[in-house]
């Protein structure tokens, strides 16, 4: 596992969740993933999957910046902010967070373990 990898595979990550590419999400997210969003609510693989599959999930934009990715043998944990616009339950918002994300190998394969985000105090 290298850093352009982990780099590649959040590129990846960002454009499955823009286009709503269920199949790449299925691919990256591992069986065991936890995400939990800056508003504290917390889902799984099929939770977030079928968010975006029913369209009460929609991330319109994501814009990343300030990323670090520290390798440790077979994990990968990724920091940085992230700017986003979103559509959940038809409600337009849009979030500037902090967040940490975990790839691991699992059968071979680099997978999103953990994903968490914290907002960011308002821009003065």
């Amino acid at each position: 596992m290298t850093e352009e990898e982990i780099y590649a595979m959040e590129e990846v990550r960002r454009q499955a969740m823009t286009q709503g590419d269920l199949l790449a999400m299925e691919s990256i997210f591992a069986d065991d993933m936890v995400w939990i969003h800056a508003s504290s609510k917390v889902d799984g693989k099929s939770s977030m999957i079928e968010g975006y599959r029913s369209k009460r999930l929609q991330c319109l934009s994501l814009n990343d910046s300030d990323v670090k990715v520290r390798i440790y043998n077979d994990i990968a944990i990724v920091s940085g902010v992230t700017e986003m616009d979103v559509c959940i339950d038809n409600n337009s918002r849009k979030g500037h967070n902090r967040f940490t994300a975990i790839y691991m190998f699992i059968n071979e394969q680099k997978k999103l373990v953990s994903w968490q985000s914290t907002r960011l105090a308002s821009k003065s």
